[in-house]
């Protein structure tokens, strides 16, 4: 009955939560815009839509004219119903809230010599605000390609599949991207479309004209996912012993989307003892190119000292408890000789970090060793991974091979032929 209760509880604070954070995320703009028509209506009507044009874009600005154009179809032609507060309310509500207010600042009736109408409204209009991550470095992971030379084309398509999710889901808890989505296009497109319909509140139309472009795409091509085994039989016994070993390779770029340039590429090749699952390769592999790319492009920074502890800037589940990292500061500013573009700073290393805790945003690390007391150090300083060695064979497969070499010299030793 309590972990009922707690679940009733729970589902509602997350329910509060996200529901103050959906009204939180509408706000309102008051802008000044003119508009022009063969009567004041009409004018009023132009001045309006450009009004919601400015702020949340053409799509939403043609959608509440043609909900400006029912209320004044209701109206009846009527210019005095046009400028009442009546009029306005029905404004506000044909156009599910998107146009909250607006007044006239000024008008010009239409002459002989001119027989157009001008007015400059004051104009109130609903708008979705933008989260903040809007303005980091905006990416996407996109579909990996196929080589043709792949024998098994299902369990390259799923360790796609897994790759993709896993290197997008490291990015985006590095919380250094606004990592954007390219693989549920239709479902967001499918949400957009309902919440134009009647039944849904006031203020949602603001919703629509927000789509975002990006800045990066990430892509490339699997070459190879495969599983390979190998048997051999000892002389003497004859006894069979099976190794297998599972393999990937691809190559990564990352581009410019708007022109194209390929700002960083590389190639993952892994070959690792065992019968290791598509998903857990996969998992492996976007863990080691997400480091690449953070490390490249935003490195981690020591964002506060607390004597021997180190607040990395940094957490989530990309920093695991135990992890060790190079400390480095910064030295001088190098630039290429060639290009007279920037090439960074020189990095000089002064010791080795064990993270001992991990925060959602944040992690701390101990100083393990260093060269300088770090306390007093005014550089900017990063930490750049130190890479494990991985062993080829686990120790259980080396004990057992050797046991079964010691066996097959000792029969060549009692061999009468040998």
């Amino acid at each position: 009955m309590n972990i009922f209760r707690i679940s009733i509880v729970l589902a509602f604070s997350f329910i509060a939560l996200f529901s103050n954070e959906s009204i939180a995320k509408m706000g309102y703009v008051t802008v000044t815009s003119q508009g022009s028509g063969v009567n004041k209506s009409e004018a009023i009507k132009d001045a309006l839509q450009e009004a919601v044009s400015q702020v949340n874009g053409a799509q939403v600005a043609a959608q509440t004219a043609s909900s400006v154009s029912e209320s004044y179809k209701e109206s009846n032609g009527k210019e005095d119903y046009v400028i009442s507060d009546d009029f306005k309310k029905n404004i506000e509500t044909k156009t599910k809230g998107v146009v909250r207010e607006w007044n006239i600042i000024s008008e010009k009736p239409a002459k002989a010599d001119n027989p157009i109408w001008e007015v400059a409204l004051s104009v109130t209009v609903a708008k979705y605000k933008e989260s903040k991550q809007v303005n980091r470095l905006r990416m996407a992971v996109v579909p990996f390609k196929l080589a043709s030379t792949i024998k098994d084309k299902k369990k390259a398509s799923d360790f796609e599949h897994f790759f993709i999710n896993s290197l997008t889901a490291y990015l985006t808890q590095t919380r250094r991207f606004a990592m954007l989505d390219r693989q549920f296009k239709d479902e967001q497109q499918a949400e957009l479309n309902l919440i134009q319909e009647e039944n849904f509140k006031t203020e949602e139309m603001a919703r629509l004209g927000n789509q975002l472009g990006t800045d990066y795409l990430i892509s490339g091509t699997i070459d190879n996912i495969a599983q390979s085994s190998s048997t051999k039989t000892m002389r003497t016994t004859g006894k069979k012993i099976t190794t297998t070993t599972s393999s990937v390779d691809f190559s990564f770029r990352i581009f410019d989307v708007a022109t194209g340039l390929i700002k960083n590429a590389g190639t993952y090749s892994k070959i690792v003892p065992g019968s290791v699952s598509v998903r857990n390769m996969a998992d492996k592999a976007a863990n080691n190119i997400g480091q690449q790319i953070i490390n490249a492009i935003y490195p981690i920074t020591v964002v506060g000292i607390e004597g021997k502890l180190l607040i990395l800037g940094q957490g989530g589940g990309t920093i695991k408890v135990g992890d060790k990292y190079k400390l480095v500061k910064y030295g001088n500013k190098i630039i290429d000789p060639y290009t007279k573009e920037s090439l960074g700073f020189s990095e000089i290393e002064i010791g080795v970090l064990k993270v001992v805790s991990v925060q959602a945003k944040t992690s701390t690390a101990e100083v393990v060793k260093s060269s300088i007391d770090i306390a007093r150090e005014q550089s900017r300083m990063i930490v750049r991974p130190i890479q494990s060695k991985q062993k080829s064979v686990p120790k259980r497969s080396i004990k057992k091979l050797k046991k079964a070499i010691k066996v097959e010299m000792d029969d060549f030793a009692k061999d009468d032929d040998w």
